[in-house]
C-alpha cells in the first residue's frame, strides 16, 4: 500500500506519538511506500529554520531519506 503523508502525520511521528510512531513503524516493515508531497517537504524545512530545531531537522532528514517525494500535477 501507498501512504501520502501531510504535515501533521510528520510532526505526530517525530514526536513519537505512540500511534501515528507504530503504525508507521509497522507500515514500513510492512513494505508500504511512504510519500512525503514537494509542499509538505516545504512547510516542515520551512517550520524547522524558523523555529531553530536542528535536532528535528535531522530526525526528519534521516525518515524522508526512506521516503519519495512527489510533485502533485493536476491535467
Amino acid at each position: 500500500m501507498t501512504y501520502v503523508l501531510d504535515t501533521n502525520i510528520i510532526i505526530h511521528y517525530l514526536r513519537k506519538e505512540p500511534n501515528v510512531h507504530q503504525n508507521i513503524e509497522e507500515a514500513v516493515l510492512q513494505g508500504d511506500i511512504m510519500i512525503v508531497p514537494n509542499v509538505v517537504n516545504y512547510e516542515m524545512k520551512r517550520g524547522f529554520r524558523v523555529s531553530s530545531a536542528p535536532q528535528k531537522e535531522k530526525s526528519y532528514n534521516l525518515f524522508v531519506g526512506d521516503s519519495g517525494f512527489c510533485a502533485f500535477a493536476f491535467p
